[in-house]
């Protein structure tokens, strides 16, 4: 696994967790803009 994919989603991932007050939301927005990098690193929300 590449450092710079891991740290690109964790950047995305804490940016939608800040902007969305909902998980679900913020969820949903990883999926739309990230989804195949984060089927990639095995990312999992536990809900």
């Amino acid at each position: 696994m590449d450092w710079a994919e891991s740290m690109a989603f964790e950047t995305l991932a804490f940016n939608a967790l800040h902007h969305y007050t909902r998980l679900g939301d913020a969820a949903n927005y990883l999926d739309r803009v990230a989804g195949k990098l984060r089927e990639h690193l095995g990312f999992e929300i536990i809900r």
